[in-house]
């Protein structure tokens, strides 16, 4: 099983990966803001919401378009996720009451507010996280029975399709520096077959560059046989 995920088209890792990385970022924000500054409040709730609307999206398009799909050949298969998600919309629902309820409290009370914020956070990444191995370790190889790569590059082309440009440019920019080398290589490769060529560059020059560190960018500009 392992062997064939590694070799087959996969939806799931690579913005994964981009998720865990910013959820984490995110939680270290919350846990590090002084809710009493006002100012840090604003920048800390301002990046919590950002997140949430990733999430958000991230579970629409699946909900649109790998279930759907996966519902279509295998009825019933995408049950357990719809449930997840709709815990993932409650929670998103529940944060934002509570980042309104911040908003509006005195300086003295947004310290034990913002505490709880935090937690309330935890909880949710703890939830998601799971929630993503289940889908790399049940989801994908179900998916891998039933649909072909060029099936699931058709489903996943439909969603970058549906994705703004500017959200799918803030997406990369947490999706490639989560990769390692070859993987990342391999993702760009993918990428680059189904993009303009002036989209590639700019995705290497705004997504990629800026968020490398300097050997990691000189190794996937040879890669692709530009200056570094």
């Amino acid at each position: 099983q392992g062997n064939m995920i590694m070799h087959r088209h996969d939806l799931y890792g690579p913005i994964h990966k981009a998720l865990r990385a910013a959820m984490g970022r995110t939680l270290v924000k919350l846990g590090s803001a002084d809710f009493s500054d006002a100012l840090e409040t604003a920048r800390v709730l301002a990046a919590l919401r950002a997140q949430l609307a990733t999430g958000a999206s991230h579970l629409r398009h699946e909900d649109e378009h790998i279930h759907t799909a996966l519902e279509a050949r295998c009825p019933g298969a995408s049950g357990r996720l719809e449930a997840d998600h709709y815990h993932h919309e409650q929670a998103f629902a529940e944060l934002e009451a509570l980042m309104l309820e911040i908003e509006a409290a005195p300086s003295a009370e947004r310290a034990s507010l913002g505490r709880e914020l935090y937690l309330r956070y935890s909880e949710f990444v703890a939830a998601d996280l799971a929630h993503m191995v289940e889908e790399e370790r049940a989801i994908l190889p179900l998916l891998h029975s039933l649909f072909s790569d060029a099936e699931l590059m058709a489903i996943e082309g439909a969603i970058v399709a549906s994705t703004p440009p500017a959200d799918t440019m803030a997406i990369m920019s947490d999706i490639i520096p989560a990769m390692y080398r070859s993987e990342r290589v391999r993702f760009l490769s993918f990428v680059q077959h189904g993009a303009p060529p002036e989209a590639f560059t700019g995705i290497l020059q705004h997504a990629a560059k800026p968020n490398l560190s300097g050997p990691d960018w000189v190794h996937l500009a040879a890669s692709f046989e530009m200056a570094p």
